[in-house]
């Protein structure tokens, strides 16, 4: 909106408008307010286009890494990762629009790599971190400060391992593929480390050699020797029997896939989850039968014990209606031999009375009191 010169009126200019105005068009026509508004919010667009984060006081890096902020469209994600989980997104989201990115994302620099046929140098590839990396994505930052890590493409995967162990929501399927996977990675690290020292003393010896497979897993995650046993069982699982697992909803259920994993031929496998999966439908129903008993037979035993209530109440009540009946027939019988003994003492008033009157006057006597009465 401008006015005749051709001057907008800044005042109604958002502080986006204002900001994008100032730096492209200079500060003609502005009061020194409007410049100041200005320049704030040119630096708060700034702030966003580069990915602001408030860091975590506590976040020490090693010599060896260190942090670099990067266009969010050129960190690269390989192909194979576990699939975004929407409602950890969402939740980062809220989580950086209140306090910041608390944690920064880990990448690691590749000198060269191809992406989409073209050969591409010092290419950022993320480590850890994704959905971090598409909650900034989606509320509109163009840049992400990382944590650029010194490390081998061994170690990279097993810090993505790692990070999802310790965040992520996963399935025991899932859950049991990354430990697998753990396993095979430092079982394949500790075999170059093997070698390359027998390479520099020919004269080591097996004694010298370091922990690998199941139990240096174990030892590393926190785990049971025989958790990371049936973990590695598990992930052994043909390609068919674990769509099996989730399309039958069992990719949750250990014991499911433990015991799909009995079985060495993949179409077994998927037998195997095919029957569990019956039999779970009809446990569920026979559960859901036995619910249904239970709630009537819970429902009974309400009816019981409100009618038992009911009869107690009445029967209290007829127990204080028996003692006030009680009570009124005593006081009638009390009025009743009270009123007979008033009669019997004016009976015998009476006969003491008629003794002493003249028997030639009594009936006169008697007249005079019948007309008196009347």
């Amino acid at each position: 909106m401008k006015e005749e010169n051709n001057t907008p009126h800044f005042d109604v200019m958002s502080d986006d408008e204002l900001a994008l105005w100032h730096d492209a068009e200079g500060s003609y026509g502005m009061t020194e307010k409007q410049v100041k508004r200005a320049i704030r919010a040119f630096r708060a667009l700034v702030d966003k286009a580069r990915g602001f984060e408030i860091l975590q006081p506590n976040h020490v890096l090693s010599r060896s890494n260190k942090l670099r902020s990067f266009d969010i469209r050129n960190i690269h994600v390989l192909p194979g990762r576990r699939a975004l989980n929407e409602s950890t997104v969402i939740r980062l989201m809220e989580s950086i629009e209140r306090i910041g990115l608390q944690s920064p994302p880990s990448v690691r620099i590749v000198d060269e790599m191809v992406i989409d046929g073209v050969k591409e140098g010092s290419v950022p590839v993320l480590v850890a971190g994704r959905h971090r990396l598409e909650a900034m994505r989606r509320l509109g930052h163009m840049w992400i400060t990382c944590v650029v890590l010194n490390i081998s493409d061994v170690d990279a995967e097993l810090t993505e391992i790692s990070e999802n162990l310790h965040r992520a929501e996963l399935t025991v399927l899932q859950r049991d593929e990354q430990i697998a996977r753990w396993i095979d990675l430092t079982t394949v690290r500790e075999e170059s480390e093997v070698l390359r020292q027998l390479d520099a003393k020919p004269e080591a010896t097996k004694s010298g050699r370091p922990e690998g497979g199941v139990r240096a897993a174990a030892r590393e995650l926190n785990l049971s020797e025989p958790d990371a046993r049936r973990a590695v069982k598990v992930a052994a699982l043909s390609p068919e029997a674990k769509v099996a697992a989730v399309d039958a909803g069992l990719d949750d259920n250990r014991s499911a896939l433990l015991e799909a994993a009995k079985q060495t031929e993949p179409e077994r496998q998927v037998v195997v989850l095919r029957d569990w999966k019956q039999e779970a439908k009809r446990l569920k129903d026979v559960n859901k039968d036995l619910r249904g008993k239970i709630e009537a037979r819970d429902a009974m035993e309400r009816v019981d014990a409100r009618l038992a209530r009911e009869h107690s109440t009445r029967a209290m009540f007829a127990e204080a209606d028996k003692e006030r009946l009680q009570a009124e027939v005593d006081r009638l019988t009390e009025e009743n031999a009270a009123l007979r003994a008033a009669k019997d003492e004016s009976d015998t008033r009476y006969r003491k009375l008629w003794a002493i009157v003249p028997e030639g006057v009594r009936d006169e006597y008697l007249t005079l009191i019948s007309q008196e009465a009347a």
